[in-house]
């Protein structure tokens, strides 16, 4: 299995105009843009049940996540960086959340609302795919789980290359969920050599 501590940064695709949508690790110099991109999307990612706007409900959480890493989980923000000026801008994240025997990985992501649209997603989801594929050997099973109705995210995954696989119900997270949240699975069919 690849090491989970140290991920590279990640170059997904080559845009238009000199930029370069990149998958960056994420780290406490993140904070800021991790906090505010989940602050403006609240409502877009509370409507998908998206557990991120609850476990950064303000920007000293945001760090305490950020900053206290997941051994088994590879976390990326999303950015878009330009080639001439050198900004960059933070439009999303994306992590594969890998199972103790590392057999299995879940693919999560979300995008900031102001960038949804682009391809950013399909992009980010391809070149995270690519790397797992290529750099944790163990891995036989990528998937991802997406709530009934968020048409946009099945596409990304179907545009990924994920099939359809099947539905389940997730148990409520929180008081405030009374029903099971209803979730298509999706997997990406890996080629074993």
């Amino acid at each position: 299995m690849a090491n989970l501590e140290k991920e590279p940064i990640i170059e997904a695709q080559t845009l238009d105009n000199g930029l370069i949508l990149e998958l960056r690790p994420l780290s406490t110099d993140d904070v800021e843009f991790y906090y505010n991109s989940v602050s403006n999307s609240k409502e877009h990612l509370r409507h998908f049940k998206q557990t991120v706007v609850d476990t950064c409900p303000n920007i000293d959480s945001a760090h305490n996540y950020i900053s206290n890493p997941d051994r088994l989980r590879l976390r990326f923000g999303i950015w878009v960086v330009s080639l001439v000026s050198e900004s960059k801008i933070y439009v999303g994240y994306i992590n594969a959340a890998i199972n103790k025997v590392g057999s299995e990985a879940e693919i999560g992501y979300w995008l900031d609302k102001d960038y949804q649209g682009n391809g950013y997603a399909t992009m980010a989801v391809i070149a995270l795919v690519n790397y797992l594929i290529e750099n944790c050997k163990s891995v036989k099973r990528i998937f991802a789980k997406v709530v009934v109705g968020n048409f946009g995210s099945e596409k990304v995954l179907e545009r990924s290359g994920f099939m359809p696989k099947g539905s389940l119900k997730e148990p409520p997270k929180d008081a405030d969920q009374l029903e099971p949240v209803k979730k298509r699975v999706y997997e990406y069919p890996i080629i074993s050599t």
